[in-house]
């Protein structure tokens, strides 16, 4: 007859932590007698996301499973769960097991939250019933380039971009191009408190060459990515009244984009239009003035037409953006407007007019009531004088009688 022995809460403490004592000694002697899996697998993490190392065995039953990297005990597993009581707190909350395919012989790694010191070699043991084998795994830790910034003054262009990792490269050209020594470019490199790279170029504008295209373009360090960003500037004039076409060219051929333009006049933005290329959707807030030639801004032609220009308006600065993939096209424009109603002179013209017109037509009026006055006037002292003749041949004729 066989017996069942129930063990008290301190028995069993005791009886674990001489297993887990068991458990170190295997594992150590492990690190010699484990079969290896052979070539070392790369795995490429970006940072904050989640991340597979991958590990297999094959299952036959008790499964023991640890990760380390280093002497540093990542995950562990037995006794049919996780056993994370001396987990490196690094990594607490950030990793979990497949263990609904352990027993199939999964053993990979979910990493949640990837962070640049995650960078590194891995191990994982597995150990059954047959036997016990050692996997390594290289975490390659990047963080690729999300976005890039362009910011323009009368002097200087300048392009930057954040939260990369590693640090990637930055060049300048322009289109037509220049020689590197008349651009003036700089380029600083900044390694932020969590470990990733910001970037920041700066050249300055050839003020004598307004036809110029200033181009920024930012490498990741595996050259997998490249950003280009580009600037041109440009002044034109307009005449209020009168039509005006604002010139905006993709700098390439483009697909899938997206054309944006917009209007700053004494810090005070205005959207004027959105144009998707792939949708064929248009927004505009300017319709009553402002036109797109859809047909022509799919093969890259932004221009906007202005109608009936008015100073008071539509003087300012515009902004055509031609936005693609790792691709965005600035063309910035500076627009005066000319003419009778340029900066409200042609309404002090018109007041002018109107009192010198007032004042005319009062002096001629007055003119005329005055020679209507005299004529009158005339008239009256004539018929008087003709009056005593009358009366002096009245005693003649009666004389004659």
């Amino acid at each position: 007859m066989r017996g069942r022995v129930q063990l008290s809460p301190a028995v069993c403490a005791a009886h674990w932590d001489g297993m887990e004592r068991l458990f170190s000694a295997v594992f150590l002697l492990s690190g010699f007698l484990a079969q290896s899996g052979g070539t070392e697998n790369l795995v490429n993490c970006i940072v904050g996301k989640a991340c597979m190392l991958p590990c297999r065995f094959s299952a036959a039953g008790s499964e023991v499973i640890h990760w380390y990297r280093g002497d540093t005990v990542i995950h562990s597993f037995y006794y049919g769960q996780d056993q994370l009581a001396k987990q490196n707190l690094d990594f607490h909350n950030r990793t979990s097991l497949f263990e609904n395919q352990i027993a199939s012989g999964n053993a990979s790694l979910l990493l949640r939250g990837v962070k640049i010191q995650d960078g590194g070699r891995y191990r994982c043991y597995s150990s059954t019933l047959q036997g016990s084998l050692e996997l390594f795994v290289h975490l390659k830790v990047s963080a690729p380039i999300q976005s890039v910034d362009m910011e323009a003054t009368r002097e200087k262009v300048r392009c930057l971009s954040r939260n990369i990792y590693p640090a990637p490269n930055v060049s300048w050209s322009t289109s037509p191009s220049e020689l590197s020594d008349v651009l003036q470019a700089s380029t600083n490199c900044t390694k932020q408190a969590d470990g990733l790279f910001s970037v920041e170029g700066e050249i300055r504008i050839l003020g004598t060459r307004s036809d110029l295209t200033y181009i920024c373009s930012i490498t990741s360090a595996d050259k997998t990515q490249t950003w280009r960003i580009s600037l041109k500037s440009q002044d034109m004039t307009g005449t209020v009244g009168q039509a005006l076409t604002i010139p905006c060219l993709a700098q390439r051929e483009l697909t899938d984009f997206t054309l944006v333009w917009s209007f700053m006049r004494q810090e005070q933005f205005s959207n004027i239009l959105t144009f998707n290329s792939r949708t064929g959707e248009r927004t505009t807030n300017w319709s009553h003035q402002a036109k797109l030639d859809e047909t022509q801004a799919q093969s890259g032609n932004g221009s906007l037409q202005l109608q009936n220009l008015n100073s008071q308006e539509n003087a300012g600065t515009y902004n055509c953006t031609f936005s693609g993939f790792q691709s965005t096209h600035t063309v910035l424009t500076h627009i005066n407007i000319t003419g009778a109603a340029t900066d409200g002179s042609f309404s002090n013209v018109k007041i002018i007019v109107g009192v010198i017109s007032v004042v005319l037509i009062l002096f001629l009026l007055g003119v005329g009531g005055y020679c209507i006055y005299v004529k009158k006037k005339g008239c009256s002292k004539k018929n008087n004088q003709q009056s005593p003749q009358n009366k002096e041949m009245e005693p003649m004729n009666h004389n004659q009688n």
